[in-house]
């Protein structure tokens, strides 16, 4: 008991360290994904078509929104395999152009909302420099991968001053689909899987380790490392993550994970995106050295039990000659 307490102990003190080193890896995740957002507002071409089309009557900005549609569908989304879909609402939350035709008309707004995020109305009142990300959800009428929306206020490529930009009533909208990507970095740590503690965690030690996000809807919303992208917003209520959701409580114990395994884990609890950070490997493996010497044990006592016999027999045989 001493010593599985022990391990368990061990194992746990290590999970600990690999959670913070993926936490810290998930939001310098998410500030590459406002750098890049905010990046993409800036680009003067967008900057231009869309004071163009708010300059212009209704009736003559649809072939504004159909070229700017194209630009964004046939250019920029190439820049970065992680975004599907780029958009430009208007002050009212409305897709007024879009990577995608198909979704001009489509009310941004009123989703985030339906989500409880106000970000859009944080993006409009956004300074220059500044973007907003929402926690990654699910949309599978949109991507069967979780995505991060990131949007950013534009501004008036003709600026009064360095220091005075003027603000659009437009607000630029990416839609990263970064689960695999996410995934890697809660599994490295922001570094080569080689060098990372995370790594060296779950590729020399256990090989059942793994490392995942788990949604307020009690949804896991990166890969499995053993089911790939199978059912991928298959139901995490565990634990950990009521713990989490309902508590604010970070724990690290033996539970029963979403496939019902038993498992040695940490968790996190990312409070800004109501998220669970997991790190957790399969009791069975953590505890295979307790049970390799408990056979251990088991063959010595039979060996040593054998052994004795034969010298019993040998030397009972030496005294009655």
């Amino acid at each position: 008991f001493y010593l599985k307490d022990y391990i368990e102990k061990q194992t746990l003190s290590n999970f600990r360290v690999v959670a913070e080193i993926s936490e810290n890896a998930y939001l310098a995740h998410i500030e590459a994904l406002k750098t890049r957002t905010v990046d993409w507002s800036s680009d003067g071409y967008i900057r231009d078509m869309i004071e163009k089309i708010l300059n212009t009557d209704e009736a003559g900005r649809v072939p504004l929104k159909l070229e700017l549609g194209a630009y964004l569908s046939d250019v920029k989304i190439h820049y970065d395999p992680s975004v599907i879909i780029i958009d430009v609402l208007d002050d009212s939350g409305l897709v007024m152009a879009s990577s995608r035709d198909g979704r001009i008309g489509e009310n941004e707004k009123m989703e985030a909302e339906e989500a409880n995020s106000n970000i859009f109305d944080e993006a409009m009142n956004g300074k220059f420099g500044e973007a907003f990300i929402s926690s990654p959800t699910i949309e599978m009428e949109e991507f069967s991968e979780s995505m991060t929306h990131a949007m950013a206020r534009v501004f008036s490529d003709q600026k009064m001053s360095a220091d005075n930009q003027t603000p659009l009533n437009a607000v630029l909208l990416i839609h990263f689909a970064d689960a695999k990507r996410l995934s890697e970095l809660l599994l490295s740590g922001w570094q080569d899987k080689e060098n990372a503690l995370a790594g060296r965690v779950s590729h020399e030690y256990y090989k059942t380790a793994e490392v995942y996000l788990v949604d307020k809807d009690k949804r896991v919303i990166t890969p499995s490392y053993f089911a790939g992208n199978m059912k991928l917003e298959r139901e995490a209520d565990i634990k950990p993550v009521r713990a989490c959701l309902e508590n604010h409580q970070e724990i690290a114990e033996e539970y029963d994970n979403y496939a019902g395994l038993s498992v040695v884990g940490a968790s996190m609890c990312l409070k800004r995106d109501n998220l669970t950070l997991i790190v957790e490997a399969q009791s069975k493996e953590v505890f295979q050295f307790l049970a390799d010497l408990h056979f251990r044990l088991i063959v010595a006592a039979i060996l040593t039990w054998l052994v004795s016999a034969v010298i019993i027999i040998v030397l009972t045989n030496l005294l009655l000659k």
